[in-house]
């Protein structure tokens, strides 16, 4: 499995099986996103239209809760915050450790 990327000369690339493998499940990624949020529409509007917030399967364990919309959020402008009291915005501001690293696969 380790065998997938290859250099063969100053320009990385991936083994035929693993480009066509990653667009296999990319494609299918797709599809079932489309499918899940399709299902989602319909489960909201059904929930909506019969003003049920919770619906809790006991023997899988599935929950589903309903978030209404709302019509106005408060939010917090960090960059203006951090512009405006750099020293505030230093004393409050904490680092939690480092984010895993990741890949962002596209396809055209």
């Amino acid at each position: 499995m380790n065998n997938l990327v290859i250099i063969p000369g100053e320009k990385p690339t991936l083994q035929k099986s693993a480009v066509e493998t990653i667009i296999e499940i990319e494609e299918k990624l797709k599809e079932y996103t489309a499918m899940r949020d399709e299902y989602r529409a319909i489960l909201l509007k059904g929930m909506e239209e019969k003003g049920i917030t919770d619906i809790l399967d006991e023997e899988t364990g599935l929950h589903i809760h309903y978030n209404e919309a709302k019509d106005s959020l408060e939010t917090f402008n960090k960059k203006q915050f951090r512009e405006e009291e750099p020293d505030m915005y230093d004393k409050y501001v904490t680092f939690t450790g480092k984010k895993s690293a990741y890949l962002t696969v596209t396809q055209k």
